[in-house]
């Protein structure tokens, strides 16, 4: 998970999880 995090598509898919 942290991986996912740490690469640029995973920020972006955290920043649309966020809806931010």
């Amino acid at each position: 998970m942290r991986d996912i995090f740490a690469t640029p598509i995973g920020s972006r898919v955290m920043r649309r999880d966020h809806g931010s």
